[in-house]
């Protein structure tokens, strides 16, 4: 029996109908066709040429490669029940238990042999081990002591391999976190040394997690160690073993394979490889559609891939954006703008907000009203500046002066844009209040104090304001600024600004 005919039999009537849909939402037809051409009954057999000939009407040679090509990628189709529903297996104890009590041993014995295979293929272990802990008492009732004998061995695998993984989490929880983060230098070599002592498990999940949780312990410790060469193909290697065996299941709330992304994101920035992090971001906003959970949580690497790309396009296109010449700006990018707005929308339009979640709306807002800016509509850009207005209004209780000067930053261009130099002029003062004996951005400095003189110059024509935008400018001649140095160099020809000109 192929392994894709046992999911189907053994799927419930709910799980089943979750993946009819999930195959039809990514338009996957013949993987559709081909579930819905197994007969769900667990004492119907189908040969594999029946099986070929109801999804391509056709059983040659041909067709038959086809086929079992098609059999393999159907069953690795099953990895969004592995992500979303890992107990999907689960409802098979009811069923076996009801053929038992019911007088039917031969079919619970051949359900709990199909469960418990497919079980161990995506292992499992809570399936695993509830059936191994049924088949080891059925074959001791029926004297056949050397089964029952190896079930429970396999029973002992099982539990161990749990307890491995629980061991992990544990050590995970304990010692990541701000109030228990170990600072002896002993104490790190312990915990990495705890995690590689895994590093020969026969379990699949315990070998992947120890190894993220080696690389999450050098990130989360600082050590630069993480930033070896070494340490990044390792990430790239544990990437690939989850997308080769995706079908195997992890806890329910685990997605690993996000977390592998952001480390491999960070690293990137870090080396400030802009074009993989701009990939690597793109992975994570791509992965985030199909796990399901994070509709109910704070999903870190997604925020981390929005807020990435927002501060990239907005960096490299503004200008474009402020000076009319939006079309330079590839499609590629206007639509990938596009899908962030939306994404931070529904975020915004979320009813799960709750007081723990405040600092993330601000986030949220401010990711949506800096992608406002970036488009030629004047009512959008307007809207963007009202709801930075009444966000700080809202929150003016909430301790979040480290997100005022981006806030205030993205207002002052916001204004720029719609000429309205008197708010550009007000949110200028409004900063300098906020932000006195506050640490804030360099970089979101200079750029409110560039486009407030800028804004000054064309109020009053002044030559003082020349003077301070030259200023200002010469600050951002240094390579990491380079693209703030761009922007203000791009105001001073688009406004004609005459910085040979001196102030006196």
């Amino acid at each position: 029996m192929l392994t894709i005919e046992k999911v189907v039999k053994l799927l419930d009537d709910h799980y089943y109908e979750i993946l009819c849909s999930h195959l039809s939402s990514v338009n996957a037809t013949f993987p559709l066709r081909l579930i819905q051409s197994i007969n769900r009954d667990i004492n119907t057999e189908q040969s594999s040429d029946e099986l070929c000939q109801l999804v391509y009407d056709d059983k040659s040679e041909r067709s038959k490669r086809k086929f079992f090509q098609l059999a393999h990628h159907t069953f690795r189709l099953t990895s969004f029940l592995s992500k979303n529903y890992p107990f999907y297996l689960l409802p098979n104890i009811k069923k076996i238990q009801g053929a038992i009590n019911s007088g039917e041993p031969s079919t619970g014995f051949k359900l709990s042999e199909i469960t418990l295979d497919l079980a161990k293929k995506i292992e499992d272990n809570r399936t695993t081990s509830l059936l191994l802990g049924i088949m080891s008492r059925q074959a001791h009732l029926t004297e056949s002591y050397s089964l029952a004998s190896q079930y429970l061995d396999e029973l002992q695998t099982s539990l161990r391999h749990e307890q491995e993984l629980n061991e992990i989490y544990a050590r995970i929880a304990r010692r990541f976190n701000a109030k228990n983060k170990p600072s002896k230098v002993a104490d790190v070599e312990e915990t990495l040394r705890f995690f590689d002592s895994f590093e020969e498990s026969e379990s699949f999940q315990v070998r992947i997690l120890s190894r993220y949780g080696h690389c999450f312990a050098l990130y989360f410790l600082n050590r630069e160690e993480f930033y070896s060469e070494s340490v990044f193909e390792f990430l790239n290697d544990i990437e690939e073993q989850i997308r080769k065996y995706n079908y195997i299941v992890f806890p329910f709330l685990e997605d690993l394979s996000f977390k592998v992304s952001y480390l491999k994101a960070r690293y990137l920035l870090h080396k400030m490889d802009i074009p993989l992090v701009m990939e690597e971001s793109e992975n994570i906003l791509e992965k985030s559609k199909e796990v399901l959970f994070w509709n109910s949580f704070k999903n870190s690497p997604e925020l981390f891939a929005i807020a990435f790309q927002t501060s990239f396009y907005s960096t490299n296109f503004i200008s474009a954006y402020l000076f009319g010449k939006s079309d330079q700006v590839p499609n590629t990018a206007k639509q990938r703008i596009l899908q962030l707005k939306k994404r931070c929308e529904e975020f915004l339009e979320s009813k799960k907000w709750n007081a723990d979640s405040t600092l993330l709306q601000i986030n949220i807002r401010s990711f949506y009203c800096m992608l406002g800016l970036l488009s030629d509509d004047e009512k959008e850009v307007k809207n963007a500046v009202g709801l930075m207005e009444s966000t700080l209004v809202e929150f003016q209780q909430i301790p979040f002066h480290f997100h005022i000067d981006s806030f205030l930053a993205s207002m002052v261009i916001g204004y720029f844009k719609l000429k309205d130099y008197k708010n550009v002029a007000g949110t200028y003062k409004r900063y300098r209040k906020l932000a006195d004996g506050k640490a804030v951005n360099h970089e979101n400095d200079i750029t409110i104090h560039g486009f407030y003189y800028a804004a000054q110059w064309l109020s009053t024509q002044r030559k003082q304001y020349v003077s301070k935008f030259k200023s200002v400018l010469e600050k951002t001649d240094i390579p990491n600024l380079e693209p703030t140095n761009r922007l203000l160099q791009d105001i001073a020809k688009a406004i004609k600004l005459p910085l040979s000109i001196s102030s006196s």
